[in-house]
This record gives C-alpha cells, sequence and structure tokens, in this order.
C-alpha cells in the first residue's frame, strides 16, 4: 500500500471523533468514502472534503477567521449531488463578531456625544457662562456610577484572553476578529469619558445671574 492510501486509511485503534476515526493527518468518516482536513491561521480559515469512490473533492478558503468553511464544503457537494442545503445556525464566535460590530458603532456615537458635551462644558467655564459648584449627593452617585463602570469595563476587558481561551491579549490580537478588541477598547473609552464628564458636570454648573 502506498503512502497516499494509508494516510487515507482509518486509525480504528483510537476512538471516533464526531463520527470521523483520524488517518495520517485526516478526518476520515466510519464507512471510509468522506475524507476530509480543516486548517486555520490568523483571520482565515480552510475546508478540504473528498470523496475518494465518487472522484469528487472541494476545497474552501475564507478570508475571515469566523467563517463556516466545513459548512459551506458540505453544501457544495450536496449541491454536486443533488441533495438539499442544509443552512447551519451561525457559530457563537460570528454571533458575537456581528454584536460587537453594532455595539462599536454605538459606544463611537456615544463617545463623540460625550466629547462634544465636554467641550462645550469646558467652553461655557473658559467664557464664565459656568461657575464651580459643591456637588451634590446626586452628582456624586452620578461620578461614583461612571467610575466604577469604568472599573468593571477595565477588568472586563483584563478578563477577555482567558474567556475566549486565548493566553494573552497578544494571542486575542491575532486570532480572534478584529472587532473584539476594538469593541472592549472603546468601552474602556467610553468608561473614562463617561467619568470625566460626570465630574465636570457635577463641578460646573451654568451661571444663571
Amino acid at each position: 500500500m502506498n503512502l497516499i492510501k494509508r494516510q487515507q486509511v482509518p486509525n480504528r485503534e483510537v476512538e471516533m471523533t464526531n463520527g470521523n476515526f483520524y488517518g495520517i493527518g485526516w478526518n476520515i468518516s466510519e464507512d471510509g468514502n468522506t475524507i476530509r482536513h480543516a486548517g486555520g491561521n490568523p483571520h482565515f480559515v480552510t475546508e478540504l472534503i473528498f470523496l475518494p469512490q465518487e472522484n469528487k473533492a472541494v476545497a474552501v478558503l475564507m478570508n475571515s477567521a469566523t467563517g463556516s468553511p466545513g459548512n459551506l464544503a458540505r453544501n457544495i457537494l450536496n449541491i454536486l449531488e443533488g441533495n438539499s442545503i442544509n443552512i447551519s445556525p451561525s457559530s457563537e464566535l460570528v454571533l458575537f463578531d456581528t454584536m460587537s460590530s453594532v455595539l462599536s458603532i454605538v459606544l463611537i456615537i456615544a463617545i463623540t456625544a460625550l466629547l462634544g458635551l465636554i467641550i462645550l462644558k469646558i467652553f461655557f467655564v473658559k467664557k464664565g457662562l459656568s461657575r464651580r459648584t459643591k456637588p451634590k449627593t446626586k452628582q456624586w452617585i452620578f461620578i461614583g456610577i461612571a467610575a466604577l463602570l469604568t472599573i468593571l469595563f477595565l477588568i472586563i476587558t483584563f478578563l477577555i484572553p482567558s474567556i475566549f481561551g486565548y493566553a494573552t491579549w497578544a494571542m486575542t490580537i491575532i486570532w480572534a476578529p478584529s472587532t473584539i478588541p476594538v469593541v472592549f477598547a472603546l468601552l474602556c473609552a467610553f468608561g473614562f469619558v463617561l467619568t470625566s464628564f460626570a465630574i465636570l458636570h457635577s463641578l460646573f454648573k451654568k451661571d444663571n445671574k
């Protein structure tokens, strides 16, 4: 038996995983009719499936770490064989990527609005239209909540690599969707800007005189 054929022989001494045996570098179905291998690197994923008995093969390459090349490859085979297409639900990472994108847009709008209010408040102070006052209880609570949110955002950001199964933030930036580091950087920025606004808003009030 030549080397190529030996690669495609399942090792039945090892238990199946997800309905597949393992050959030399290949995942092989129990009946040996389907041979596949997946791969990936930062920002792309791949899938190769071939049916040796039918002389069919499909290779899928995606320039996205959150794609589902296996599902696409199987559906291409379904089309070639005249079978119906199976629509698989999006992975958790895809859903998180989408949610992060939407939240990033919301945070950018919120940060821009708060920065505009801070600049306006500073302008009023410079022009003498606002005077310094002693914060009341409600204003101290506002400052405290903003500061606590900032600390919470920082703690969550620090823990994100372990939550997603990465050792460090460096690995997270490389392997995870780019929206993940962006959205948490924006969360921390939002916390700092909100706290700054809370302090300025509590210390300086419009002079009605």
